[in-house]
């Protein structure tokens, strides 16, 4: 019988897991039998999105060692192909594999791989960049900025930034066209999921699903500091859209104006500029799941 030949890409700054560390689980767990695989180390950003695209040609799986950014630089390669990405997660969030069930035990991770059972999973794109999780403006766009030039990086450094702004930032005012339906509002954040969660089970849009062709939009208005505690109790044990501060919304397309120039997909700081489009792409990647 031939074998299936899978390519790793591996992010190996990606969390706290040093690089022998996928060597030895896939040689302890990986179905050789019926798989040959190659791993093949990131060196910069966007080097996995080099590697997929020439990594895609010749396997039969292509799968991402990493966080979300891993998974999304890879994914681009795989739009609309019918080599299906696989997940290792390794990143310090993990948005879009907690999303979908796969474990953080690389062992259980790899036997997911070793099952390959296949499903279309939509994806989404904000000024034609892509995403796979959440994209968004407003607070959470803030901090991805301050993330990003961050000397340090982790779930620590990015709560401390998180404590450190939250009372200096001020509300922005959004001019919003969902499907053709216009809103004005003021709010401290918009985030517009393809997925349930930021990371770290922080359920940004409990109801969101990844293959239903709809995004989901979450709005959390301006709020006194009172409310902060039990905001974030909402938003880690999946009752954010129930908040008197939350108004959520569905969409294909998502148009919004706004006062500041950052905004961010999957967590990654951008400056798209004041305008942004958001669309989503349904069951255009094919994805490895439980």
């Amino acid at each position: 019988m031939t074998k299936r030949k899978i390519t790793f890409i591996v992010n190996p700054i990606s969390g706290n897991r040093k690089q022998k560390d996928i060597e030895i689980s896939l040689n302890r767990s990986l179905n050789k039998e019926i798989f040959d695989f190659e791993i093949i180390y990131t060196t910069h950003k966007g080097h996995a999105t080099e590697l997929a695209a020439l990594a895609y040609m010749n396997s039969a799986l292509v799968v991402a060692v990493g966080g979300d950014g891993t998974i999304n630089e890879v994914s681009k390669m795989l739009i609309g192909k019918d080599v299906p990405l696989g997940i290792i997660p390794t990143g310090s969030g993990n948005g879009f594999a907690r999303h979908w069930g796969i474990s953080r035990n690389m062992d259980k991770a790899i036997q997911v791989i070793n099952n390959f059972n296949i499903v279309r999973s939509d994806t989404a794109s904000l000024n034609e960049k892509l995403f796979i999780t959440t994209s968004g403006c407003g607070f959470d766009a803030h901090i991805a900025a301050l993330f990003d030039k961050s000397a340090k990086r982790g779930f620590i450094t990015y709560a401390k930034l998180v404590l450190k702004e939250f009372l200096r930032y001020k509300s922005l005012n959004y001019f919003i066209t969902i499907d053709n339906i216009e809103y004005k509002k003021n709010a401290f954040l918009i985030t517009v999921a393809n997925c349930s969660q930021f990371g770290n089970n922080a359920y940004i849009s409990p109801m969101a699903i990844s293959n239903d062709g709809i995004l989901n939009i979450t709005m959390l208005k301006p709020f006194p500091l009172t409310a902060a505690p039990g905001i974030i109790f909402k938003l880690f044990t999946k009752q954010l859209h129930k908040s008197k501060f939350v108004e959520t919304f569905q969409g294909k397309k998502i148009q919004i104006e706004h006062e500041s120039e950052n905004a961010h997909i999957d967590g990654e700081a951008i400056s798209p500029g004041k305008k942004l489009t958001i669309l989503v792409h349904h069951h255009s990647l094919n994805i490895i799941v439980p």
